[in-house]
């Protein structure tokens, strides 16, 4: 048991180990809510440093603990009430190119606008619920579905509003939002997509593609080169959709949901 405690000791200096509060989700979900980033650390046995933080995350009133990891874990299910791998986030990453191709006349005409708008309309939900059909906050059983729809309608919110996002584009037919993007420009200048969807009415029109390319032209004009956008690994289709469009994995971070 020394033995244990001295490395476990070692390893939380060498990997700056600490269970975090975060304040927003507790204030949101209504109980404690903790991180735990182990993704700097390479052990080949996450067993004792895992019971030693989940121990300690109990002690001090935690419920649910986000823990990260770029490896996989053997979780031990006697330290936890539910432990589930929740989401396998995969971020793309691209070069923005510095020359467009030749855009033809059609390409010209898409409708595809800045919304300036404060309103949150139930065309603009139901995409931001269509792009989340994956997370891992609709895929936890042991979240309500209503969880999940009130995130996303904050996240939408807050985005139109320009809390959390630096421009909302959405691609329109008539009077109708099909498509629709979010996206921030981080001080490195990293443009980072946040929500993107597209109506399920209206899919296999290259409606993501071409939300994209407006995103990529928007960026050069402000100098702009890199795009990063994250996904799961379990929608192959959005997948897919990024490799098609030419974003290259940058990395793959294991999330585990350990509610106690």
């Amino acid at each position: 048991m020394r033995n244990t405690t001295k490395r476990c000791m070692r390893i939380d200096k060498m990997c700056k180990i600490k269970i975090e509060k975060l304040d927003w989700d507790t204030s949101f979900l209504g109980f404690p809510v903790g991180r735990l980033d182990l993704t700097n650390c390479r052990v080949s046995n996450m067993s004792p440093i895992l019971e030693k933080y989940v121990s300690e995350a109990k002690t001090m009133g935690y419920k649910l603990i986000y823990l990260f990891s770029n490896e996989l874990i053997a979780l031990d299910n006697n330290l936890f009430k539910t432990a589930l791998l929740a989401d396998e986030k995969i971020v793309y990453n691209k070069k923005v190119p510095t020359e467009t191709k030749k855009i033809a006349r059609e390409e010209l005409l898409i409708p595809i606008q800045s919304y300036y708008k404060k309103e949150v309309t139930s065309s603009l939900l139901n995409i931001a619920y269509e792009s989340g059909k994956y997370s891992r906050f609709k895929t936890d059983s042991n979240f309500s579905e209503s969880v999940f729809q009130q995130m996303y309608s904050i996240w939408l919110e807050r985005s139109i509003s320009g809390e959390i996002a630096d421009d909302v584009l959405v691609y329109k037919e008539g009077d109708k939002i099909l498509g629709l993007l979010t996206y921030t420009i981080r001080t490195d200048k990293t443009c980072v997509i946040g929500l993107i969807g597209v109506d399920p009415q209206a899919q296999r029109k290259r409606i993501g593609s071409k939300l994209l390319s407006s995103l990529e032209s928007q960026l050069r004009l402000h100098n702009i080169s890199n795009i990063e956008v994250a996904t799961q690994n379990k929608n192959v289709k959005a997948c897919s959709f990024y490799e098609k469009n030419k974003y290259q994995i940058k990395n793959i971070t294991n999330i585990y949901h350990i509610w106690l």
